[in-house]
């Protein structure tokens, strides 16, 4: 654009006219497009706002619009320039006479700023698409704006109203969060709001050991099923870990523990879980005594009996009674088979076979 002046004392003066830019979301603020000069007087302006020339002879004189010479010689009326978009724009004046050049510019600011999050250090772990965060969990925002600079940036914290943004945002509260957060430039360029949502998780998992089958008290024994259950009501159970007496964690993958490598006597069972965001339970116990020592089976012959080189000898009439005894967990069932056949659960003295010969009597007894 070329200005042919007179050469004399000329003043030139930019106004910006107020237009209101509309609400880019219900819940934000009014922001209205304007100028910004900077302290080494650079101009600025919403790139969409017009431009009125106004002139003066003097500093100090009154400024008086311009209109373009067609608008002057025809309608009279003094026209705005409209930018043609993002960019540093000039209005330049050649002095013919002293072949000198001067340029005035004018910044036009139509891209808004730019803000983005960044993390703490708390775990974080996403399910089904939605995303967990541990304890200690902060969110740091930060805008740039690539021409006439930030103004201010807001958020909103779980609904709340728009607030400036001062801090870290620190959530130390379990449950559902929100932030939503957007910027304002200078000269009124507002950013289109972002959101952020995730939960917070500040509980640890919760395990239980289970025992099923023989049990007497806190004696138990190898065909005793001794198995972990946990959960997680938040984000999640991510490994469960145990161990017995003084041995080093392992972790569990579900079924029965392995009590039968360890010796007989007392033994404290150690467990606890942890879950996707870092949440440690504190380990629970359990006491037990593992009676690995089998009963001790007798037996005594009832009625006719004659012994003879070990041999024992009796009658149709002979009973046989069975005694059965354990140190710890007791005896739960006492069984017994005659000449290979079924085992069958004794609860009484028998009569032994009344068929001549040699007869096998094998007794079992069930801790």
């Amino acid at each position: 654009m070329r200005i042919h002046l007179q050469k004399s004392f000329l003043g030139l003066f930019l106004l910006s006219a107020g237009i209101v830019n509309p609400m880019v979301a219900q819940e934000q603020k009014k922001h209205e497009p304007g100028h910004y000069i900077d302290d080494q007087y650079r101009y600025y302006q919403q790139a969409k706002l017009p431009v009125y020339l106004f002139i003066a002879h003097s500093a100090d004189a009154k400024p008086n619009q311009l209109a373009t010479a067609e608008g002057e010689q025809t309608t009279g009326k003094k026209e705005p320039i409209y930018l043609d978009g993002h960019g540093v724009h000039y209005l330049k004046h050649t002095d013919q006479l002293d072949n000198t050049l001067q340029t005035f510019a004018i910044h036009a600011d139509g891209r808004a700023p730019i803000t983005r999050s960044t993390l703490g250090q708390a775990k974080t772990s996403t399910t089904s698409g939605v995303q967990y965060f541990g304890p200690g969990h902060q969110v740091s925002l930060a805008s740039t704006d690539e021409m006439s600079g930030v103004k201010d940036l807001y958020c909103s914290v779980n609904g709340q109203a728009y607030a400036s943004y001062a801090s870290v945002l620190k959530f130390d509260k379990e449950g559902a969060q929100t932030i939503r957060y957007y910027a304002v430039d200078r000269v009124g360029n507002v950013e289109k709001p972002s959101q952020m949502d995730f939960v917070v998780d500040m509980s640890a998992p919760e395990t239980y050991h289970n025992v099923i089958g023989v049990a007497q008290g806190n004696v138990i024994s190898t065909n005793t099923q001794l198995y972990l259950t946990m959960s997680d009501s938040v984000s999640g159970l991510a490994q469960t870990f145990y161990k017995f007496d003084d041995g080093e964690y392992k972790a569990y993958r579900d079924g029965n523990l392995p009590i039968a490598s360890l010796t007989d006597g007392d033994h404290t069972l150690y467990y606890y879980s942890v879950d996707k965001v870092g949440n440690k339970e504190e380990a629970g116990s359990y006491a037990f005594y593992l009676d690995k020592t089998a009963p001790i089976m007798s037996s005594d012959v009832l009625g006719d009996r004659f012994i003879v080189d070990d041999q024992v000898y009796f009658s149709g009439r002979t009973k046989l009674k069975l005694t059965a005894v354990d140190n710890k967990s007791g005896i739960k069932e006492v069984l017994y088979s005659v000449d290979g056949g079924k085992f069958q659960s004794y609860d009484e003295p028998f009569y032994l076979p009344s068929v001549a010969g040699v007869h096998t009597v094998l007794l079992r007894g069930e801790g």
